[in-house]
C-alpha cells in the first residue's frame, strides 16, 4: 500500500477507466464448444499484437466445467499464468498495473483435461491496444482484414472440432457483426474458410445454439449461415 494512501483507499489506474469511457477496450473470449477428452491438451490462439500497436492486458475471467491444467504463455517466450482449475470453477483476476505486450507478440493457451470425464471451459481476456508507432489500419472492410489488425472491441472465438474456429467480432458503435471461420488458427498452416458481415440477430443465433450445450447443432447453424453468405 503506498504511504500516501489511507488504509481504506483503493489504488486505481485512471487509464483503465478512460479506456472504458472512450470505448477503446478489447475483450477476447475463448469458448471450447466440444468436451475435451480426458488427458488431452488443446492449444488456443488468444491474441497477436498488431503492427504498430502495444497491448495492455488488464484481467481475465475463467469458467471451467471439469478439472483443467492451464498454461497461458508468450509464443517463444515465458509463461504468464499457469495453474490447476477445479470443476465448476469460476475465477476473476485483475492485473494492476497492466501487463504490456509489444508488436508481434503472440499469446496462446494450452489447456489439459486432468479430470476423469470430458469437459469444456470458457475464458475472457480483457485489455486494450494503443499505438506504439504508426499502427496499421485495415486496407479494406473485410472481416479477415479487420481481424488481422485487431479492429474490434469484442471478439468471441468458438473453437470447433477438426482444428476449426468460428470468430464473431464487432465494434461497440457498429450495428453489424463480422464473421470469420479459420482452420489451424494461430499456426503457419492457418487457412480462411469463410467470412461475412452478419446481422446482430445472426450473431445472437450462433451464441444461443452454442450456449444450448448441443454440439451437434453447432455445425448446422454455421452451415446454414455460411450457405446464406454464398
Amino acid at each position: 500500500m503506498p504511504i500516501d494512501h489511507e488504509d481504506f483507499q483503493k489504488t486505481v489506474w485512471p487509464k483503465r477507466e478512460w479506456v472504458g469511457y472512450t470505448g477503446e477496450f478489447q475483450n477476447v473470449i475463448i469458448v471450447e464448444t466440444t468436451p475435451i477428452p480426458v488427458g488431452q491438451t488443446n492449444t488456443y490462439s488468444i491474441f497477436t499484437v498488431p503492427t504498430g500497436k502495444k497491448l495492455f492486458w488488464t484481467g481475465l475471467l475463467e469458467s471451467m466445467e471439469v478439472r483443467f491444467e492451464c498454461d497461458t504463455y508468450i509464443v517463444g517466450g515465458i509463461t504468464l499464468f499457469k495453474g490447476f482449475k477445479e470443476e465448476f470453477f469460476h475465477f476473476l483476476s485483475t492485473v494492476e498495473p497492466a501487463l504490456v505486450f509489444t508488436e508481434g507478440m503472440e499469446i496462446k493457451l494450452d489447456s489439459k483435461n486432468v479430470d476423469i470425464i470430458p469437459g469444456r471451459f470458457s475464458i475472457i481476456y480483457s485489455g486494450w491496444t494503443e499505438p506504439a508507432s504508426i499502427p496499421e489500419n485495415p486496407k479494406n472492410d473485410s472481416p479477415k482484414e479487420r481481424f488481422r489488425v485487431g479492429d474490434y472491441n469484442y471478439c468471441t472465438k468458438y473453437f470447433l472440432p477438426n482444428n476449426e474456429v468460428a470468430i464473431v467480432f464487432f465494434k461497440q458503435k457498429e450495428k453489424i457483426m463480422n464473421y470469420l471461420k479459420l482452420k489451424n488458427h494461430g499456426t503457419p498452416e492457418e487457412k480462411m474458410l469463410n467470412q461475412a458481415k452478419i446481422k446482430l440477430s445472426e450473431g445472437e443465433e450462433i451464441r444461443k445454439v452454442i450456449a444450448s450445450n448441443k454440439p451437434e447443432e453447432i455445425s448446422k447453424i454455421l452451415t446454414k449461415l455460411e450457405n446464406k453468405f454464398k
